[in-house]
């Protein structure tokens, strides 16, 4: 067993304003041990709101990115009944079901879908900027040079309102020296184009990610490419020569993420681009949600959703040390969907 005392908690719930209830629940229930230092609950007032180019309300984002599709909108007590019945069924040994319905967000025609999956990325890039600046002010009390470490939680629970956890399985984990990524519920996501992967794994069933420490702190790792002085086999030269290869862009997914770091460069007021800018995974990812409004509406380009980018950032950069379903003890966190 892991060191029961040491073993904190933090979680990203993504939820909505008009809904409070949901998240309200989760943090008196599952996230109310003592163990679980910090619950962010993720709604449009901390994370759609800091949006400040252009319309990014939901509405915007559903004209800008909902495409007509053959299905009808699923009734939601439906689909949630019939979600209640897929968590209940999640184990460790679910396979990898390959998608059998697009599930990027054009194909998606509620709005309130479109701005949770945009959320995801939004609320992760707020808990590191966060993270961030605690470090920051721990570097400047202390003498020697603040660790990351200290200042991360054992685990990150990233997960949506309606759902459940039994929490206290975490405190049996021992911190593990690998990064490590945990998803209850998988499928599988076929690329297009001429990339060196086929397909990757994707978390799905808005059940959510664990990230521990390490894992933490390598999806945040903030790199500079305007040196070369990287092991080549590192993380950092990995990801520096993604930085400088992905405009030759091999797949879908690696141009909507260099066309919303383009946007994001360029200074509203001048449109000159900033260059060299040390750059984290998390980053990219925040980069990615903050402009989905503007991906979109280029009718040509295809814009996954949250659960998929997330899932294609893990994959690409090696965030995780091993496959993101298959973790021993990670996997003993059961889910299952919030009884309000």
């Amino acid at each position: 067993n892991g060191n029961h005392t040491n073993v904190l908690v933090d979680v990203i719930s993504i939820g909505s304003s008009s809904r409070m209830d949901y998240l309200h629940k989760q943090r008196d229930t599952w996230a109310s041990p003592h163990f679980i230092r910090n619950m962010l609950m993720a709604t449009e007032m901390n994370t759609d709101r800091s949006i400040l180019s252009g319309d990014a309300s939901c509405q915007a984002l559903e004209l800008s990115c909902a495409k007509p599709v053959e299905t009808a909108v699923v009734d939601s007590d439906v689909e949630r009944n019939s979600r209640r019945l897929e968590a209940t069924n999640v184990t460790n040994e679910t396979p990898l079901v390959s998608e059998t319905k697009e599930s990027h967000i054009n194909a998606t025609t509620s709005s309130t879908e479109l701005c949770t999956q945009r959320r995801l990325g939004l609320a992760m890039g707020v808990s590191v900027r966060r993270y961030r600046k605690i470090s920051h002010a721990f570097k400047l009390q202390s003498d020697t040079l603040g660790n990351d470490l200290n200042i991360l939680p054992s685990f990150l629970l990233v997960t949506f309102d309606e759902m459940s956890y039994n929490t206290t399985e975490l405190r049996r984990c021992e911190e593990e020296e690998s990064s490590q990524i945990y998803a209850p519920s998988l499928s599988l996501k076929e690329l297009k184009g001429k990339s060196q992967d086929t397909s990757f794994p994707y978390p799905t069933n808005r059940t959510g990610l664990i990230f521990n420490r390490v894992a933490i702190q390598r999806w945040m790792l903030q790199v500079s490419c305007s040196s070369n002085e990287y092991d080549s086999e590192s993380f950092q030269s990995n990801f520096c020569n993604w930085m400088r290869e992905a405009n030759q862009s091999k797949n879908e997914f690696d141009s909507v993420l260099i066309r919303a770091l383009e946007l994001s460069k360029e200074d509203p007021i001048t449109g000159v681009v900033e260059q060299n800018q040390a750059m984290s995974v998390s980053d990219l990812f925040y980069k990615y949600s903050y402009s989905m409004h503007l991906l979109c509406s280029n009718q040509h380009v295809v814009v996954p959703s949250g659960e998929e980018m997330i899932g294609y950032l893990i994959h690409r950069f090696k965030i995780s040390d091993s496959p993101i379903g298959e973790n021993e003890c990670m996997s003993k966190l059961q889910t299952s969907l919030l009884e309000l």
